[in-house]
């Protein structure tokens, strides 16, 4: 009876296991669910808060147009926003794609190599210089379609990019590199097994706020220059003052910020449970 004791132990530990592994890969759905419904109760109470602002007056309709007015205009020109919106989605997801890849990539290889740190002060100084200045160069050089918004987007959110994935790096204990070194560890090794999963946090944030500058600077770009999107819309319904047109281009933008900060937040606990 003793000697069986055991085996009935590892079999009892089995469902245990099993269910540990369902519930941590569960996890990170169910963290998605409770961020969107949270999400949705501040959007309703923002609703609501609107909602009163205009039923009482405080304000003149025409600066602040009621939900409703705002949802009869979306109904009526609902096609067309819509078409507008998937213009500016394309612009964003290009440049932020670029953003992220290519801003993490140099901020990793810039971190790993001593040798290149004083361009952290260079990019720093950069990234002092308020980048919509040189829009106007940008729509000299590119036109005033997609390019030129897609460049912006790149060059606004690329610096903070690679300086935070740089400063994530940097901020790794050098004993760690040292160790590798002494074992005769190749960089690629080390990227793999050091560098990378302690730098990941470091590199969320950064694309937490490289993405958002990238989006603004696109839908500025389309207010500042363009003939498309949503940028444009907002521009155009604001200086013909069609407030409902204008809130509808305002509230389309909130949805791409919330969806792309909600994406991010799915990487980083997805990330949390892979490196634990």
């Amino acid at each position: 009876m003793s000697l069986k004791e055991p085996v009935h132990r590892a079999e009892d530990k089995e469902p245990s296991s099993s269910q540990d592994l369902e519930r941590h890969t569960g996890a990170p759905w169910r963290s998605l669910s409770r961020a969107i419904a949270k999400k949705a109760i501040i959007a309703l109470v923002f609703l609501a808060i609107w909602w009163v602002i205009t039923g009482t007056r405080i304000l003149p309709a025409f600066a602040v147009p009621g939900p409703l007015a705002v949802a009869n205009a979306t109904k009526s020109s609902l096609h067309e926003i819509f078409s507008q919106s998937l213009v500016t989605v394309e612009r964003v997801v290009i440049a932020v794609a670029v953003i992220w890849f290519i801003g993490a990539l140099c901020g990793i290889l810039v971190g790993m190599n001593p040798r290149l740190w004083p361009l952290l002060g260079l990019g720093r100084a950069l990234y002092a210089v308020p980048i919509v200045v040189v829009y106007p160069l940008l729509g000299v050089w590119f036109g005033v379609g997609a390019t030129s918004k897609i460049v912006f987007g790149i060059i606004s959110g690329i610096l903070p990019m690679s300086l935070m994935s740089a400063a994530a790096v940097r901020s790794i204990d050098e004993n760690v590199f040292l160790l590798f070194a002494s074992l005769g560890v190749s960089r690629t090794t080390m990227f793999r097994r050091a560098v990378l999963p302690a730098a990941l946090p470091g590199v969320i944030s950064a694309m937490r706020l490289s993405g958002s500058l990238g989006l603004v600077s696109v839908v500025v770009g389309e207010m500042l220059l363009s003939g498309n999107g949503i940028g444009y819309w907002i521009a155009n319904a604001g200086a013909q003052f069609e407030g409902p047109s204008l809130y509808e281009g305002i509230i389309v933008v909130l949805i791409f910020a919330v969806l792309m900060n909600s994406f991010v937040g799915f990487l980083e606990r997805r990330i949390a449970v892979a490196y634990g």
